[in-house]
Order: structure tokens, then C-alpha cells, then sequence
């Protein structure tokens, strides 16, 4: 009866520690994918308040749980892969943002140019 005890009082904790460990995970990852986003709006938010004709070159991880990048308007799309579950996150800008963003895992530099009414982001093949 009291190893019985013992036992259940003991699974109990392992579970919240799973759920605990878990939970700082998702962060982590969540974490990443909002350091990704953050950057590219940033820095078009940088060069379209400097105007027509400002560019800048940035670097950008894109983690692996990012399935997708959209432009679309003044929207950024993102679709989001965390723990098997499948999310989509925007990102609302005062500007339209054309072109596009890789979406494949790793560290990529990134174009961003200011036009009227515009920012155009593109894949930069030169160095950051």
C-alpha cells in the first residue's frame, strides 16, 4: 500500500516536469520564430522611415519550425510548426512589403530596399 503511494505521488511528479520542460521548449521555439519576424519587420520599418532609396542588408536565421513566409500588403505571414501543432502568425506593418523570404533553415542575408509606398525584401547573394 505505501510503495503504491510511492509510486503514483512519484509518477505525478515526473509528469508536471515533463509538462514543465515541455512548456520551456515551445518557448524556446517560439522564441526563435519571433526573433526571425522582428528582424525582418525592423529593419523594413528602418529603411521605409528613411525614405525612398534607403536600403540595407540584414541577417536573418530562419529556424526550422517556420513552414512559410508570406508578403502580402502590409501583412507578413508566417506558418508556424511548434510541437507537431501548426499555427499561422502575422506581423502588421504601416507599409506594404513586397518580394519574398527564404523559407528553408539557416542564416540568410536579406535585401530590403525602400520604393514609394513600398519596401521590396529579397535574398541578398552578397556578403552581410
Amino acid at each position: 500500500m505505501i510503495i503504491a503511494m510511492l509510486l503514483i505521488i512519484l509518477l505525478s511528479i515526473i509528469s508536471f516536469r515533463q509538462d514543465v520542460l515541455s512548456g520551456m521548449s515551445n518557448s524556446y521555439y517560439a522564441a526563435k520564430v519571433k526573433a526571425a519576424s522582428d528582424k525582418i519587420t525592423q529593419g523594413a520599418g528602418l529603411v521605409y522611415r528613411q525614405g525612398e532609396g534607403a536600403r540595407t542588408v540584414i541577417f536573418v536565421a530562419i529556424p526550422e519550425e517556420i513552414q512559410t513566409i508570406t508578403l502580402t500588403g502590409n501583412i507578413m505571414l508566417m506558418t508556424v510548426n511548434i510541437s507537431g501543432k501548426t499555427d499561422t502568425i502575422y506581423r502588421k506593418t504601416d507599409f506594404t512589403l513586397n518580394g519574398s523570404v527564404p523559407t528553408g533553415i539557416g542564416n540568410y542575408c536579406l535585401l530590403l530596399e525602400s520604393y514609394r509606398g513600398y519596401v521590396e525584401v529579397s535574398n541578398f547573394n552578397g556578403s552581410c
